[in-house]
């Protein structure tokens, strides 16, 4: 991670504790002895909510979308998250859990993060600290926390 995507974590996660809340993560607080997706499912499975981080992981400076295809594209400066938030999501949404989504603006708007998609509004950050700070933020936060309280 960027230092600016590490500090938003940690500020995630105090935001979490704040609220009574522990944060599980594979490879971060949470280890497997078996694959990584069944160590995910297993996690989900004694969890009661998730939230959805997309950071930037993967910066495609030129690029074609659906190649040989009607809809190809070329495409330019294209940040995508990791691939695991993709399975995260379809497992949290699976499993009933009360679902909140992220991501860093920067982000494609793709997949979970698509907000014509998904059941849940998608709430885009720049990652600063005065964005915890945001009715943008704190209300759909505290409506989250409400929906996994009440698991």
């Amino acid at each position: 991670m960027t230092t600016d995507q590490s500090d938003f974590c940690s500020r995630l996660v105090a935001r979490l504790a704040s609220e009574d809340l522990q944060p599980q993560t594979v490879g971060v607080n949470q280890f497997g002895n078996e694959a990584p997706l069944l160590t995910v499912r297993r996690l989900m499975e004694e969890c009661h909510g998730a939230v959805v981080l997309g950071l930037a992981q993967l910066h495609v400076t030129t690029g074609v979308s659906k190649p040989g295809t009607h809809g190809e594209r070329q495409v330019r400066s294209l940040w995508l998250p990791t691939p695991w938030n993709q399975l995260e999501a379809g497992m949290a949404f699976a499993l009933n859990l009360p679902l909140l989504i992220l991501h860093e603006e920067r982000v494609e708007p793709d997949g979970v993060f698509d907000p014509k998609i998904s059941d849940r509004f998608v709430h885009q950050t720049d990652l600063s600290p005065a964005w915890f700070e945001t009715a943008a933020f704190n209300q759909p936060f505290e409506q989250w926390v409400t929906e996994v309280i009440s698991r």
